[in-house]
């Protein structure tokens, strides 16, 4: 398309110009209608895909979308919006070669793996003013095969009030999870835990029995005051009249 003018052109020819060239690259094919579903962490990448993945119908001369969509995480692990890769579409037709699939920015959250503790039991006790609750067995918890998670901390129970009952709810704290796939994991409640406090017995002070001669009745005479020692900070008043007995 080039050619030389002015008084001397015929002196000069143009010479071919050797070596140009660039590159052409495929045209860009969006597939639509594909999207990631969120899970719960499995130690895998598997991604489940909703949708019917498709082609604009004049993406090219005779394009045509084949295969089985597939998605996968980057990673395993838990978190929000992480990246999915689709594979196992491609394209076929005579153009085919000339255009290249490009998927949308895929994400989905994977929600941490909840774990509950086993191997703690709560025991039994007698009211003692507290909320505190004595724990027994080796807390544990087990991840899924492969991984890196176990518990960690001092472990500390607690009843909801202090007062007597059966069967009283026992919350416990102080437990952790460490390992290097820890993060994907969260501990839950112990919801189940339970145990008793039976109420404390107290023991009648201040009173002692008069000796005294026979005389055909089991009357007995006491002297001193009734008086009862309750646990520190509990407010308990003795009532009533002591009345004794002999055998």
């Amino acid at each position: 398309g080039l050619s030389l003018t002015g008084p001397d052109s015929a002196n000069y020819a143009l010479q071919p110009i050797a070596g140009l060239a660039a590159d052409i690259t495929p045209l860009l094919v969006p597939a639509a209608v594909l999207t990631a579903l969120p899970k719960t962490y499995d130690a895998t990448t598997n991604a489940t895909l909703s949708g019917t993945p498709a082609i604009d119908p004049g993406s090219g001369p005779g394009l045509t979308l084949t295969g089985t969509a597939v998605g996968n995480f980057a990673d395993k692990n838990a978190g929000l919006a992480r990246p999915v890769l689709v594979s196992g579409l491609s394209l076929t037709g005579p153009e085919s070669s000339n255009y290249q699939l490009q998927y949308a920015d895929l994400r989905a959250d994977i929600a941490p793996r909840v774990l509950s503790v086993d191997g703690i039991r709560a025991a039994s006790r007698v009211y003692d003013g507290t909320t505190v609750a004595t724990l027994t067995g080796v807390a544990g918890v087990t991840g899924l095969p492969g991984d890196s998670v176990s518990i960690s901390g001092a472990v500390a129970g607690r009843f909801a009030d202090k007062n007597v009952g059966t069967g009283k709810a026992v919350t416990v704290s102080g437990l952790e999870l460490v390992g290097a796939d820890a993060a994907n994991y969260r501990l839950t409640a112990l919801a189940s835990l339970t145990a008793d406090i039976t109420p404390l017995q107290l023991t009648v002070g201040g009173l002692s029995v008069r000796d005294k001669v026979y005389d055909a009745t089991t009357a007995a005479t006491l002297n001193g005051g009734a008086s009862i020692s309750p646990v520190a900070g509990d407010t308990l008043v003795l009532t009533g009249t002591a009345v004794a007995r002999f055998a």
